[in-house]
């Protein structure tokens, strides 16, 4: 899609958004952390290039200077495993290339929202056209993954699925085009509270909700099941008092596709029930047999509790708790500074939605369900580590900013 400003939607958000479904391809052939650092640096150098491309401007936001405290933390955790003689490779500098991946994405996504806007085009427009297109063609590899069609044994060739399952076996979990159903479960989220918030036909609507609603529930993620109903009742809520004609829309939409739901369940009740969500308290109250590790960690984390233990890289460190990550790597220092991080930027959205001047923005309204899905799924997922859906979060974050300033300072009008 191209304006007479020249601004092509498909270059500059369709093609990074498909690179990065693409993750990591095609981990099978050439191994998955082969696989990885390529669609990495694919998808870094594009963005790089469009940059220079495009001669964008570094953003003087508070948001860029916490990118950058992000950088200063990793050499801080480099530092700390250095001295203390806990540096086993050099897989410990991904810390630091992540944070520099995690401003790439920032300053792109803040120009190129300048762009959209001085090209007199709408955003949610935008990215409305290119995420259906994407959503879409990830529902289809997900079909296939479901019902166990002919092509699954295609993509176990190029994809790495071990984690796969389909309706008609015990284990029924899928994990689309993102290798892990915790991963898929939390971009699935990020659809449907989506779908939910833009405007579209309403026919179109119920059924990319009900979609991602769907495959959603086949994650078996607890994690994300739970995110996503802690995130959507809070947006409807707070989209109620804010926007008071939205309320009724707002219930007659979830309680038809509860309706579908229920239907559909009851009447194939032998394909609709999921490996993971069996009631089992004890799962639960242990995060699924996490809390026992995260113990572990405290006591190596008391050694040194305000600089940590330091950067460490091992196949056997898995702390599935994005908290108890910056902990043990940062000590009291990196805690701090994450959940400050998190607390900012999701203070700024509420205070936006709040405000007059953003009344009619209905993208906040889908920012802070992408806030509260990442905060909450922190709580048992290394989220910022996951790319394909760290992505949607640092685009949000450039959103928000790119929109206070339009407002305060006319922004988009500037010469650049």
């Amino acid at each position: 899609m191209k304006n007479n400003n020249g601004f092509n939607s498909t270059i500059l958000i369709f093609i990074p958004l498909f690179l990065l479904i693409l993750f990591p391809f095609p981990s099978k052939i050439i191994g998955y952390s082969m696989a990885l650092w390529i669609s990495d640096l694919l998808l870094m150098g594009y963005l790089l290039f469009m940059i220079l491309l495009k001669k964008f401007n570094i953003p003087k936001t508070k948001t860029f200077l916490f990118f950058c405290g992000f950088l200063l933390l990793n050499i801080i955790g480099m530092t700390n495993s250095l001295i203390s003689g806990n540096i086993s490779s050099i897989r410990v500098i991904a810390e630091a290339i992540r944070s520099v991946e995690y401003i790439i994405i920032y300053m792109y996504f803040s120009n190129i929202f300048i762009l959209i806007k001085n090209a007199g085009m709408s955003i949610e427009e935008l990215l409305k056209k290119n995420i259906i297109k994407i959503a879409v063609t990830v529902f289809i590899v997900s079909i296939i993954e479901l019902f166990n069609l002919p092509l699954k044994e295609l993509l176990r060739s190029l994809y790495d699925m071990d984690k796969s399952g389909n309706i008609y076996q015990y284990y029924n979990r899928i994990v689309g085009t993102l290798r892990n159903p915790n991963y898929y479960g939390i971009w699935l989220s990020f659809m449907l509270l989506f779908f939910y918030i833009v405007k579209m036909r309403l026919v179109y609507k119920i059924v990319l909700i009900s979609l991602s609603g769907f495959f959603l529930y086949f994650t078996g993620s607890r994690t994300s099941l739970v995110a996503c109903l802690i995130s959507l009742v809070t947006v409807i809520i707070i989209q109620s008092v804010r926007m008071k004609k939205q309320k009724n829309s707002s219930i007659l939409l979830f309680g038809f596709i509860a309706f579908i739901f229920y239907y559909v369940s009851f009447h194939f009740q032998e394909f609709f029930f999921s490996v993971r969500l069996q009631y089992n308290i004890n799962e639960w109250r242990t995060f699924g047999g996490r809390l026992e590790i995260w113990e572990k960690y405290y006591e190596q984390f008391l050694a040194n509790p305000l600089f940590g233990v330091g950067i460490q890289k091992s196949n056997d460190l898995v702390f599935d708790n994005t908290f108890v990550q910056y902990s043990y790597y940062y000590g009291l220092v990196g805690f701090v500074f994450i959940c400050i991080f998190f607390l900012r930027n999701i203070t700024l959205n509420l205070r936006m939605i709040f405000s007059k001047k953003f009344l009619s923005d209905k993208l906040i309204y889908f920012i802070l369900g992408v806030q509260i899905v990442v905060i909450t799924s922190a709580f048992t997922v290394q989220i910022l580590d996951v790319l394909q859906v760290s992505f949607f979060y640092l685009m949000s974050l450039a959103y928000l900013d790119f929109s206070v300033l339009s407002k305060n300072n006319d922004l988009v009008n500037k010469k650049r």
